[in-house]
């Protein structure tokens, strides 16, 4: 996309708005307690001329948000609403910027992208290419979280490709890009990026040190190096702890409750998990989600998003109840018979004695020792442990189950949801909770794979049982 020329007005405009967020990052500088950051922002509010206010306010917001204040920060971007998309383009680029911040720490992916792209668009007609850049970023991280791994790729290479990067976008560039590697098992280069990230470390802020440790831990975890993964994420929890960075001690302590679980300490399990859903319960979620709707309301403009979705939803959202009822009725099969071979069946993996064997070893360490409730289970981790390669587990697992190892797994997990979403014992877990113990990364994938194969949501399914 052709950028638009800059008015000098809008360079202006833009050029002050750099210096004047020097003067807030030194501003804040080392706030960390609720109370302070109010403060700060009621006093030095009534300083600033009224241009600078709004963009004052955003800068409140994020840290809001980084605190975990979601309800907060959304309620003041909402106080500024009608000027943010009212006002000059830089406003809104950070306007919708932050509204991005705060639905990614919501649990939003698919509003963080929307809104990132909103944001792009804006940057781009200020021709501002270091948050043209972060955006980009923001991007990958966001199609990350909607496992469309092609588009978050592209969005990292759009970033690349500006080149100049600065240091903070060379550190959340290579942090993402690990992130991402890691999520799809490509493991030495999330080893490569993450190293990448260390060198430039030594000016990031609080939170990047945070999210960098628990990168490095998930990616320990995933290998089942479970010392190293405790040692990362109990460090990443400690720093999370003393800033106060309550989105982030939320998502450690989750993932600790995984890790002690999958050490069989059932005690520290639930005590983290315990911990980490009343962080959740005290964002106000639902309350934050509605605001996200009033916040993105605006009129509508032409958008060049730069980039088409690569890859459809791998999810099918169209179901009949027959179809419904006959997936729920394979699913129970499933469960209670492991699929036995169907010797009539041509395809030599199936009849093969090896293939029986590995199929046999790999329900074993889903079913028996539970592995799908692993967050970060990835094929590749699996041909591991069963001793075999990814390219002829894959083959497997779509020859005995007609299907590929992601919707498999995912089957298998909402069948489990189900089953807990149906039992008495398990009432005092929300849907979170539920989502995050049979293994789901996201409350978005987990609603996307629930609705698709039994036609419900989980809060309607639970009603209805």
């Amino acid at each position: 996309m052709m950028n638009m020329p800059v008015s000098a007005t809008e360079q202006h405009s833009q050029i002050y708005s750099q210096e004047f967020q020097k003067t807030l990052h030194r501003l804040y500088s080392g706030i960390t307690d609720v109370q302070d950051l109010d403060s700060i922002y009621r006093q030095s509010h009534l300083d600033f001329i009224q241009e600078n206010k709004h963009f004052h306010t955003i800068y409140y917001t994020k840290l809001c948000s980084q605190l975990g204040l979601q309800k907060k920060a959304i309620d003041s971007l909402n106080r500024i609403k009608h000027h943010a998309i009212e006002g000059a383009d830089e406003l809104k680029a950070h306007y919708y910027s932050a509204l991005a911040s705060i639905a990614i720490n919501s649990e939003e992916p698919e509003k963080s992208k929307q809104l990132h792209l909103k944001s792009l668009h804006y940057f781009q007609l200020c021709d501002d290419h270091q948050y043209i850049q972060a955006q980009y970023i923001n991007l990958g991280r966001c199609y990350t979280v909607l496992q469309n791994t092609d588009s978050a790729w592209f969005f990292y290479d759009q970033a690349s490709h500006l080149g100049n990067l600065s240091k903070k976008n060379t550190l959340y560039l290579n942090l993402n890009r690990a992130l991402t590697a890691s999520l799809s098992g490509k493991t030495e280069y999330a080893k490569t990026y993450f190293i990448k990230a260390l060198g430039s470390f030594d000016d990031a802020d609080i939170h990047a040190k945070v999210r960098t440790l628990g990168n490095i831990a998930d990616l320990f975890f995933e290998q089942d190096s479970l010392k190293m993964a405790e040692h990362y994420y109990t460090r990443a929890r400690e720093f999370a702890k003393a800033h106060h960075l309550k989105a982030d001690l939320f998502r450690l302590n989750r993932s600790l409750s995984k890790l002690y679980e999958h050490k069989q300490n059932y005690e520290l399990a639930y005590w983290h998990y315990t911990f980490s859903d009343s962080l959740r319960q005290s964002f106000n979620l639902s309350e934050v989600d509605k605001s996200l709707d009033k916040g993105t309301q605006f009129k509508k403009e032409g958008l060049n998003t730069q980039k088409p979705e690569t890859s459809k939803n791998p999810y099918l959202r169209i179901f009949s109840g027959l179809f419904v009822i006959l997936v729920i009725v394979y699913l129970l099969w499933l469960f209670r018979n492991r699929r036995k071979p169907d010797k009539k069946s041509p395809n030599p993996l199936i009849i093969d004695k090896k293939a029986q064997e590995i199929i046999a070893e790999l329900e074993t360490l889903i079913f028996q020792k539970e592995l799908y409730k692993q967050r970060n289970l990835t094929i590749q981790g699996l041909a591991k442990k069963l001793k075999t390669n990814r390219t002829y587990l894959s083959e497997i697992i779509n020859a005995h189950y007609k299907k590929g190892f992601s919707k498999w797994i995912n089957e298998v997990r909402v069948a489990e949801a189900k089953k807990m979403l149906a039992s008495r014992a398990s009432q005092k877990y929300s849907i979170q909770g539920i989502s995050s113990m049979v293994g789901f990364s996201s409350i978005s994938a987990f609603n996307s794979n629930f609705k698709a194969l039994t036609g419900l949501t989980p809060s309607n399914f639970r009603d209805r049982t």
